[in-house]
């Protein structure tokens, strides 16, 4: 019995054969290689780490090579780094402690497997650690200054994230994600000197944070769709709101003013919704804004006394016969004065036109001033220099080179700072610097 099946089978599968119906299929088996798995075992301090990975188990084993890849800063040029750092011979090293970490922020380490016969398929697996206190590499809408802490706030109001840089060192101190769009940011002196930074945000808040740390302190809520710009002086913030809600014995304008310590609604003011506002440095509580979403733009100058009350409110007589920039606006160091737009228009705090630096022609991007404002020194846009200009002739003095084109500049002391943005290669990753010049 069992015969006559292998019989029938056999036969079957021969006219199978016959009609075509059986065809003979070649298998072809893909032997993988072994793969490995890096990772960062141990954080010894900031720049010494344990790196591990996983043995290869495969039989063809030559050598393990550990590669290095980052950015480094070098003759103020911000260059890719590349190379070997480490060749093992033994399958079972499997352990490497990095003690010449370049001063970079984004660090790569890669294990490659190399085997024999060599391969065009090698083993490797790749882990990145972020160093601290390193490079800057952030984006910003702009920046604050804390001489007193030798520190600059870089801020992206668009995103919500601050980085607090040490301006000495050129390092990173602390950083947060608000994780909301910001306004315009001021620091202000509470139980000590510039210890707070206040924040405005798009969903109607004022964020209370440590200066040094970041940390969040404490919360405001001013009320409205959006809070645009806050101005903390002599314990009081100044906020520019949306909000025109009435409130009993208060006038309804949106701009407000909040006691500090007690976080109580004190005056209001404004004529516009959506302003930038300006301290006017030095004075006694006089400030200007300017509008955000009107076009032409449109300035207001305030003092306000003691309480917080508006004692003068003084609207723009020019509207639009002048260049205007809310984003770009410095007050002269005794405040009687303020600067704004690419063109350098320059207006008295009574909002008379003074001069502009160029006619409709010019291309800054920032100002700062000598400190009894004879000089002001201009930060050109895509060139790298800063232009230094006698106040009140507007007589050329002196070039200042920059190691990328200035974005910020501010004074302190006998120095100028520039916060530049560099770029590696074609749509590359933005690093910052911040250039140090002796005037």
């Amino acid at each position: 019995m069992k015969y006559n099946l292998y019989f029938s089978l056999l036969l079957v599968c021969a006219l199978l054969v016959i009609s075509g119906s059986c065809k003979k299929e070649t298998i072809f088996i893909i032997e993988k290689k072994p793969q490995v798995t890096l990772k960062i075992d141990k954080v010894i301090n900031d720049s010494t780490i344990t790196l591990k990975w996983t043995k290869y188990e495969g039989n063809d084993f030559k050598e393990y090579q550990l590669y290095r890849s980052t950015i480094v800063l070098e003759n103020n040029e911000f260059v890719s780094s590349n190379s070997i750092i480490k060749v093992m011979h033994d399958a079972d090293s499997v352990e490497f402690t990095e003690r010449d970490m370049p001063f970079a922020k984004n660090i790569d380490y890669t294990i490659v497997v190399i085997t024999d016969p060599a391969s065009d398929e090698n083993s490797y697996s790749t882990a990145t650690y972020i160093r601290p206190r390193t490079l800057l590499s952030a984006t910003f809408s702009d920046v604050l200054i804390n001489r007193d802490r030798k520190m600059i706030y870089l801020y992206d109001r668009p995103s919500g994230k601050i980085s607090a840089v040490d301006y000495e060192k050129s390092v990173e101190l602390a950083s947060v994600d608000l994780n909301v769009p910001i306004g315009y940011c001021d620091l202000g002196d509470f139980g000590g000197i510039n210890t707070e930074l206040y924040v405005s945000t798009y969903d109607g808040w004022i964020e209370i944070l440590d200066a040094a740390t970041l940390t969040t302190k404490d919360r405001l809520y001013v009320s409205g769709e959006e809070a645009l710009s806050v101005v903390a002086e002599k314990g009081k913030l100044f906020v520019s709101t949306t909000d025109r809600s009435e409130v009993p014995g208060m006038p309804n304008g949106p701009l407000k003013v909040y006691d500090r310590a007690t976080k109580k609604l004190i005056g209001r003011s404004g004529l516009h919704e959506r302003t930038r506002l300006l301290y006017l440095e030095g004075t006694d509580l006089e400030l200007i804004d300017i509008t955000i979403n009107l076009i032409p733009e449109d300035i207001t100058f305030f003092r306000f006394n003691s309480e917080g009350k508006a004692e003068v409110v003084k609207e723009d007589p020019y509207h639009g016969d002048y260049m205007i920039s809310p984003s770009l606006a410095k007050s002269f160091p005794d405040g009687s004065k303020f600067i704004t737009s690419r063109s350098g228009s320059i207006f008295n705090k009574s909002l008379t036109f003074d001069r502009n630096i160029k006619d409709h022609s010019g291309n800054y991007v920032d100002f700062t001033f000598s400190e009894n404002a004879d000089i002001i020194y201009c930060a050109v846009n895509a060139k790298n220099k800063i232009e230094a200009i006698s106040y009140p002739s507007l007589a050329p003095l002196k070039t200042y080179s920059t190691s990328y084109p200035p974005l910020r500049i501010f004074r302190d002391g006998n120095i100028l700072l520039s916060v530049s943005a560099g770029i590696l290669g074609f749509g590359g990753d933005k690093y910052y610097l911040i250039d140090k010049i002796t005037l």
